[in-house]
């Protein structure tokens, strides 16, 4: 009896599958609000190109919000940019703006890089 006791839980053992250990991985990103002011002058704005630049790399668009307001998520330890054009009822887009400060979030709390990235 014995025997047949220790032959089921050693069956009950190999049916059983291993549970993995579990892994914690880090939030590697953190939400950043982009905001502007409307332009003063030409046609008026129906919606906004807003771009994004990661480092060195070439110019994305990341959304064409109807507001002045537009949230995104950014890597940590990345530098990163922004910059917005408005675009009339014709289609036509403005100029761009002048690319924002140069942003790298390193810690739990995001600042502001102090010196910009030579390119």
């Amino acid at each position: 009896m014995r025997t047949l006791c220790v032959i089921l839980l050693i069956i009950l053992l190999l049916c059983i599958p291993a549970i993995a250990i579990p892994q914690i991985q880090p939030d590697l990103e953190v939400n950043a609000t982009a905001y502007w002011s409307p332009p003063t002058t030409g046609t008026p704005v129906v919606y906004y190109l807003l771009q994004y630049k990661n480092g060195l790399d070439d110019w994305v668009e990341i959304g064409s919000p109807t507001d002045t307001l537009f949230v995104f998520q950014l890597r940590f330890w990345d530098t990163h940019q922004i910059r917005v054009a408005g675009v009339d009822s014709a289609g036509n887009i403005g100029p761009f703006s002048t690319p924002s400060a140069i942003y790298a979030p390193a810690d739990s709390i995001p600042h502001p890089i102090e010196q910009p990235v030579k390119q």
